[in-house]
């Protein structure tokens, strides 16, 4: 994929990357509550630590789109065929989703693919609860002992796209993570 010029550099944590300027750092506090509150709901605990989020500017719409960054620490290197036991999960979301009072259909399969220097499975689906419709486009990057999600939800498009592949595409780890 051939990034756009306009792209800028970021930096969360251990990883740089570009994407659309103008995203702005914003805490992710009260994501966390939410995600172990709704977590709970399942009857299991959140073991994703979060380490950032960036907002975008607002659209037109008055809408704006986030990037999520967080990991889930394995104790051990993880390879990303290693991954393709969760395919099937992931294709599979909507019956956890509904218990959560929220509806989703499935835009992408989940896949394994390499991105620049990273391999990754990623999937979208449209995530819709009674309030609000987005598009979620969802990465999983096994790095070290760590597998990274990065999710883009875009409220602003309506449609799936290759902004989220774009940016893992530039996607750089910090030397000795």
């Amino acid at each position: 994929r051939q990034i756009p010029s306009t792209w800028a550099a970021y930096s969360i944590d251990t990883l740089s990357f570009r994407f659309e300027a103008g995203y702005q750092s914003e805490s992710w506090d009260a994501l966390q509550t939410d995600m172990d509150t709704r977590v709970s709901v399942l009857g299991t605990s959140n073991q994703l630590a979060l380490f950032g989020r960036l907002i975008s500017p607002a659209s037109a719409k008055g809408t704006v789109n986030y990037i999520d960054f967080g990991y889930w620490d394995t104790g051990r290197a993880l390879e990303p065929t290693e991954l393709e036991g969760i395919m099937e999960t992931l294709n599979n979301l909507s019956s956890p989703l509904l218990q959560l009072s929220v509806s989703s259909s499935q835009l992408q399969s989940s896949r394994i693919r390499t991105y620049g220097a990273v391999t990754a499975l990623t999937t979208a689906f449209t995530v819709e609860t009674e309030d609000l419709s987005c598009v979620l486009q969802v990465a999983l990057v096994p790095h070290g002992s760590r597998v990274y999600l990065i999710s883009y939800a875009d409220f602003s498009t309506g449609a799936d796209n290759d902004m989220l592949e774009g940016l893992l595409s530039t996607l750089q780890f910090s030397e000795g993570v």
